[in-house]
């Protein structure tokens, strides 16, 4: 997917980051108020992760776009207005 999920990013997030972004970075990216729910949904497995020594995490963009995206849910029927003259 070419289009970016720029209505996504909450404050804090840098737009000079580059591809790979450090916790505080993806947590800002993906629209966490702070880096403590987005450690745990890490941790739970939700959110994809490269490990770099034993506690250093980078996280990569595409991955969180992904991420994003899988959490779409459609809408169950279209909305339309029907006026009556």
């Amino acid at each position: 997917m070419t289009e970016r999920l720029d209505e996504q990013k909450g404050p804090g997030y840098d737009e000079g980051a580059g591809p790979w972004l450090n916790a505080k970075q993806a947590a800002a990216y993906m629209g966490y108020e702070s880096t403590k729910g987005f450690y745990a949904d890490v941790g739970r497995g939700f959110i994809p992760k490269y490990q770099l020594g034993e506690r250093r995490l980078r996280f990569r963009r595409d991955d969180l776009d992904e991420v994003l995206l899988s959490k779409r849910v459609p809408a169950l029927r279209r909305f339309e207005l029907s006026f009556r003259g």
